[in-house]
């Protein structure tokens, strides 16, 4: 009973663990199926790479970026538009060789490097995309 139990618990884990490992892009596209499938082919195989074009509307646009950081409204060209802002992190290592004091005692110091590299994260603008009429009229992908 009890190595039953276990078997159970055990597929249940492993199932639970596999369904985890889609790509938000993919729990996007599973979640907004219908909206997905109303898009032309051209704009499905656009999505799946995770790429926009000129002419897609804002939920094309969300399945393929997902959720903007920050959204901002102006003007493009003397129209009303709305901007999506994608931000994004790079991690650049700092191989700073601090070297650190060491005291032993009497006559008994030196120096000693911090081998293990720092990293300091830098953010930066993954994609800026502006709608007019809710479709894209102008973006930049920094990927």
């Amino acid at each position: 009973m009890i190595r039953r139990l276990t078997a159970i618990a055990t597929t249940i884990w492993l199932a639970a663990c596999l369904s985890s490992c889609v790509s938000p892009r993919e729990q996007r596209l599973q979640a907004n199926a219908a909206t997905f499938n109303s898009l032309p082919p051209v704009e499905q195989d656009l999505i799946r790479q995770g790429r926009i074009s000129k002419g897609m509307d804002t939920q094309a646009v969300y399945l393929a970026l997902g959720n903007p950081q920050r959204v901002a409204t102006g003007t493009y060209r003397n129209q009303p538009a709305e901007t999506w802002i994608y931000r994004g992190i790079h991690a650049v290592p700092n191989y700073s060789n601090w070297h650190h004091p060491y005291y032993l005692g009497y006559h008994r110091h030196g120096y000693y490097c911090n081998p293990a590299p720092s990293y300091t994260y830098i953010s930066y603008e993954r994609a800026v995309v502006i709608f007019v009429k809710k479709r894209v009229a102008a973006f930049e992908l920094t990927l």
